[in-house]
Formats: structure tokens, C-alpha cells, sequence
């Protein structure tokens, strides 16, 4: 399984920023309704809709070069899932959810050891209350108490 990269705070802010400027020059990307869980507030200049978007890696057009159908498409890199925003600007009752329109198998959805999705990690890292490598240590510590575990439970421990 993919995991997604665990940047510091000021790497992850700079990427985080980067997404959202380009997601911001969408015509009307503002009126687009946005579902996301509730976010920390971050030192970001955007809209909480911009912010949960770049947080989810929803990004403008694909990877391939640009066309003028790019500037009506969001990507995903991890999951491929390309979501054109006319059908939910076509529908006034429609809502984009950040969270629910990744495939079953995207990296921002994959839990961590701790059962939190790596998006979740991000807002946290983000935010300042999680530096990326405290994450590495706390895997290192629980992968070393599962072996001890096994291992007591094979001796009858």
C-alpha cells in the first residue's frame, strides 16, 4: 500500500499553500459547495473550502499536460480519481465531499498504526501539534511491542 510522504510542518505548509493559490485561480471555485470534516485552524489565507481541498490532495487538472478541460477537473495523484466540477456546479443541491470522493484505496484515507487516516496526520502536522518524526518513533515503538508481544505469546508468556 502507498503511504503518503511525512513532510515538516513548513514543508507541508508550503505544499499545502502552493495547491490551494492554484485552486484558487478556478473560476467560481468559491460558490463550490465543500464537505470536510471540521479543520484545525491553520496559518493558511484561504478559505476553509481551498484549505480542506489542497489537505485532501484534490488538485487542478491531471498530470499530463494542461488543456482548457484541465481548468474544469480536479485530480487525486494517489487514488487517479478525477472529479470534473460541473456536475457539481450543475446540481444546486450537489456537495463536494473532500473525504468521500477518493477511492476506497487512497493513500489520504489509508489509516497509520494509530487508526488515524493520513490525512488526519497532515491537519496535525499542519497544525503544529504533530512534527513528522515523532510519527516514525511512535511506529518504530509499536511495531517493537507487537514483535515483543508475539514472541511472549509463542514462549506461554
Amino acid at each position: 500500500m502507498y503511504a503518503l510522504p511525512s513532510p515538516s510542518r513548513t514543508e507541508l505548509l508550503a505544499e499545502l499553500t502552493a495547491q490551494a493559490t492554484a485552486l484558487s485561480q478556478i473560476p467560481n471555485i468559491e460558490q463550490l459547495s465543500v464537505v470536510h470534516p471540521p479543520l484545525e485552524p491553520l496559518a493558511l489565507p484561504f478559505s476553509a473550502s481551498l484549505t480542506a481541498l489542497a489537505l485532501f490532495g484534490w488538485h487542478l487538472g491531471g498530470k499530463t499536460a494542461p488543456t482548457a478541460l484541465d481548468s474544469t477537473l480536479l485530480s487525486c495523484d494517489c487514488c487517479g480519481r478525477r472529479l470534473g466540477l460541473w456536475s457539481f456546479t450543475a446540481s444546486p443541491g450537489r456537495s463536494l465531499d473532500v473525504r468521500a470522493e477518493h477511492r476506497a484505496f487512497c493513500a489520504y484515507l489509508a489509516t497509520d498504526v494509530e487508526g488515524r487516516p493520513a490525512w488526519q496526520a497532515r491537519l496535525q502536522t499542519a497544525s503544529g501539534k504533530r512534527q513528522a518524526g515523532e510519527e516514525n518513533a511512535q511506529v518504530r515503538k509499536l511495531r517493537r511491542s507487537e514483535v515483543l508481544g508475539k514472541v511472549r505469546g509463542m514462549l506461554g508468556e
